[in-house]
């Protein structure tokens, strides 16, 4: 989408969907220094009660710059704040949907209000939360 601030209008969409690899995975924790087994260790993680290993939920969280950065005004943009729920596991090797949804455009102060949400593969959601972004000309 990549849209002007004249060009967005409220429930304007944007979608992409990401293969979570255990790459993915293990840059992640280079990157955040979070080597929870419960991300590393399939045997663990069934002994707390998870199928397999879970997805760290920041790592799913920053999924939703790409929906801020790429599709809502790309280079001309500035996130001011993420909310964030965690609501269900996402594990190594699903493949989820990041959404991102314009629920508020505010026109006097240039600011979106942009629904997000991760969902499982089965299309439940995972994460959700709302992000608000100022359009920089």
């Amino acid at each position: 989408m990549n849209a002007k601030w004249s060009e967005i209008k409220v429930g304007d969409r944007a979608s992409f969907e990401v293969a979570i690899t255990p790459e993915l995975v293990a840059k992640f924790v280079d990157i955040s220094g979070d080597d929870n087994r419960l991300h590393l260790d399939d045997s663990f993680a069934r002994q707390k009660g998870f199928a397999r290993r879970i997805v760290h939920g920041l790592l799913l969280a920053s999924l939703f710059s790409k929906i801020v950065g790429k599709f809502f005004f790309g280079d001309e943009n500035l996130y001011l704040a993420q909310t964030i729920t965690f609501r269900k596991p996402v594990f190594v090797g699903d493949i989820v949907k990041v959404e991102g949804l314009v629920k508020n455009k505010i026109e006097s102060v240039r600011i979106l209000h942009i629904e997000t949400t991760v969902n499982t593969p089965d299309g439940e959601v995972a994460l959700s939360g709302e992000a608000q972004v100022t359009y920089k000309e």
